[in-house]
């Protein structure tokens, strides 16, 4: 497995069909495993795919269809010290016939629910 501008990193095992839950969707996914310094999930085409689900960056979520629609919401962070990389930056960086990710930190369901950020709130209370 290799990220762009990154050595190469070992793939240490996959497994398929493994009962995967992401916030409020569940469903069976195919995983593979390997060590990553800059992620802590990587979410690939693949998954996208079957699990019928589009990035909405600008809501900071995932949008999942199919049998059982809904919203997970994602916060997205760069982790201390870590590099993030824009989406002109990874157009640049692809290369013919490599995998290209599509990554996302998910937040965990704790039960707790946290308000409107600010930013958000001002907005809405502008429309």
């Amino acid at each position: 497995m290799k990220a762009v501008n990154s050595p190469a990193s070992t793939i240490y095992g996959s497994a398929k069909q493994v009962m995967t839950k992401l916030g409020h969707w569940v469903g069976d996914v195919d995983l593979t495993v390997s060590h990553m310094d800059d992620f802590d999930v990587v979410l690939g085409l693949n998954f996208m795919r079957v699990a019928k689900a589009i990035a909405v960056p600008s809501a900071s979520c995932l949008l999942f269809s199919g049998d059982r629609p809904c919203v997970v919401p994602a916060t997205i962070l760069p982790r201390s010290g870590k590099k993030i990389i824009s989406a002109l930056q990874f157009k640049k960086g692809i290369k013919q016939g490599e995998p290209s990710y599509i990554v996302m930190s998910v937040c965990k369901e704790d039960g707790s629910s946290e308000g409107v950020p600010s930013g958000v709130e001002t907005v809405l209370k502008e429309y």
